[in-house]
């Protein structure tokens, strides 16, 4: 039966020369070294980090585990069912526990996707400095309920899904790599996505680096209809 895309969401940030990263992370290069007037083709190179952008974290890019990588994942691990929490509420450095996934509980299937839309990427580029340090994060507990729900992946509209205080970021980094949960950051996630409460369809495969701790990734939400 042919699937019917009533909609298309693109919940990828766009990569342009030195757009905002991680702090410490390298920025993103990119250059112009093929011209239509001078070459007959126009070409660019990329100078990027795994985690440059809109990426996926496996669970290589923090713990030491056998089959780790971006690349020991399978396709279709990254394609699936999701749900979209509405944190939207959470104001500058505000934990995301619990008590604020409890009602999406009878929303979420094992193997569903789920992301956590803060509306922090409205800060993204306007202002920097609440952007990077003041975002809402994701608590250890937090990511124990989402393990619990036997999800796959978890994906959240800021560069991180903790922050950037190491005490605060590692421990739901690890809690849901440990369990070869992936994790998507630096999403944009369209209000329309909040509109309804529902499930939709996430695809979000990541480039194929080889061995690589993570890899960009243009992820998209569909709407196939009921």
């Amino acid at each position: 039966m042919p699937l019917c895309l009533r909609r298309v969401f693109d919940l990828a940030q766009p990569l342009f020369d030195r757009c905002p990263a991680f702090p410490g992370d390298p920025r993103v290069r990119v250059r112009n070294v093929k011209s239509i007037d001078a070459d007959g083709f126009k070409l660019e190179t990329l100078f990027l980090a795994s985690h440059s952008g809109t990426h996926v974290d496996a669970p290589s890019h923090l713990l030491h585990l056998d089959r780790g990588a971006i690349t020991d994942f399978r396709p279709d691990h990254f394609v699936g069912p999701c749900v979209v929490a509405d944190l939207r509420r959470k104001g500058d450095d505000d934990e995301i526990g619990p008590a604020d996934l409890e009602p999406y509980r009878d929303l979420l299937a094992p193997g569903d996707i789920l992301l956590l839309a803060t509306g922090w990427s409205r800060f993204r580029g306007e202002d920097m400095a609440r952007w990077m340090h003041h975002s809402p994060y994701l608590t250890r507990e937090g990511a124990e309920w989402i393990c619990a729900r036997g999800v796959k992946g978890v994906g959240i509209d800021h560069f991180t899904i903790g922050t950037t205080l190491e005490q605060f970021d590692r421990p739901p980094h690890e809690t849901l790599l440990r369990r070869r949960i992936w994790i998507a950051e630096d999403l944009v996630i369209p209000d329309e996505l909040l509109a309804e409460r529902r499930r939709w369809f996430y695809v979000g495969v990541p480039l194929r680096l080889q061995g690589a701790s993570g890899a960009p990734v243009r992820p998209v939400v569909i709407d196939a209809g009921d």
